[in-house]
């Protein structure tokens, strides 16, 4: 059981290390390593799977060493990873629900602006949260088409009002239906700042899913889907500037590049002021 869960935290990017023997010589040993410079790792948090005294005052000694916080948990997969959260201060989702408690969005509705709205849909992964994202479609006449946004769309006249527009949306787009799911929260409504885009004001809604779903992309609408640890995006060096050729000008915008995919535009100026507001704590 602990060699299964050690493999499926070390698939989420969480280090395990082993030591055989008694728990006293094997901390001995790691800490004699530690002060020769031997073991060239980081960590945000240390700590034991299943139980036992020795080796939880083991794995507190290594931990106070290494300046981080410790934990202890039981053989079972998801106490692991609610405990590492826990420990390393990540992004959970009762960090979003404090932040958006009493958090009053800003509308930018106006007459001549179409309605439209996104999802911003949450899973807690063993490294904190994830954001689900798309890669819309090539469309010829599309003002986004190919770009990286979130699920969503403009408002249709059957839609009861725009978070009724967001979960029809992100069920078209993707399959995910967000009818029973937790919302968390409302943010900045967002208008377009370049010029050639249609007058359009777009809400996004903080949802909170329980369990990764499965997906099922519009072919029509979505290229793909992925996921993106929200940790990512205060990553050295994936806050760029993105300049393009907008009616013939060159214009640079602030923007995330991971990897082949930029995030740039009204997804961007929605995700940044996001991070800033939830701040792992």
């Amino acid at each position: 059981m602990v060699a299964a869960l050690a493999e499926r935290l070390a698939r989420a990017g969480l280090a395990v290390v082993s030591v055989d023997g008694d728990a006293s010589d094997g901390i001995a040993s790691v800490l004699a390593a530690l002060g020769r410079g031997e073991l060239g790792f980081t960590a945000t948090a240390i700590g034991m799977l299943g139980s036992g005294t020795a080796g939880a005052a083991a794995v507190q000694t290594l931990a106070t060493v290494a300046g981080v916080p410790w934990f202890a948990v039981s053989d079972a997969p998801d106490g692991a990873a609610a405990a590492v959260r826990r420990a390393s201060h990540m992004l959970t989702f009762e960090v979003v629900r404090r932040a958006l408690r009493g958090y009053v969005p800003q509308s930018a509705e106006t007459p001549e602006a179409r309605p439209a709205a996104v999802s911003l849909s949450l899973i807690e992964g063993a490294a904190g949260l994830e954001a689900l994202f798309i890669k819309r479609a090539v469309i010829a006449g599309d003002p986004w088409s190919g770009q990286v946004a979130l699920p969503g769309g403009r408002r249709e006249p059957a839609d009861q009002d725009l978070l009724a527009t967001a979960m029809r949306e992100t069920r078209e787009e993707v399959g995910v239906d967000l009818t029973r799911v937790e919302r968390l929260g409302q943010l900045n409504d967002m208008n377009p700042r370049t010029p050639t885009l249609p007058p359009i004001y777009v809400r996004p809604f903080v949802f909170a899913l329980p369990a990764m779903p499965t997906l099922t992309l519009s072919a029509e609408e979505v290229q793909r889907a992925f996921w993106v640890p929200l940790a990512r995006f205060t990553e050295p060096g994936v806050r760029q500037d993105f300049t393009l050729m907008v009616a013939g000008v060159e214009r640079t915008f602030p923007a995330y590049r991971l990897g082949d995919d930029v995030i740039w535009g009204m997804t961007e100026r929605i995700i940044t002021p996001f991070i800033e507001l939830i701040p792992a704590k």
